[in-house]
């Protein structure tokens, strides 16, 4: 993904150009409340999305 002008954080709202992609199953069996969010991967973070108003709803840091 390129660089988004924004300060990733729970809360912020990305821009709609943003890709988001829905969670996968094996996720939302783990957390279930995943089922209705979208996500996105930027600087090694998986960035949990409200689909609905592209608020940030939890950041996920890859290990």
């Amino acid at each position: 993904m390129k660089d988004i002008d924004i300060n990733i954080g729970v809360g912020v709202a990305v821009p709609r150009s943003v890709t988001l992609y829905a969670v996968p199953e094996d996720v939302v069996v783990i957390v279930p409340e995943y089922r209705r969010y979208k996500y996105f991967v930027y600087d090694d973070r998986v960035v949990i999305v409200d689909p609905d108003t592209f608020a940030i709803v939890d950041i996920l840091i890859l290990a």
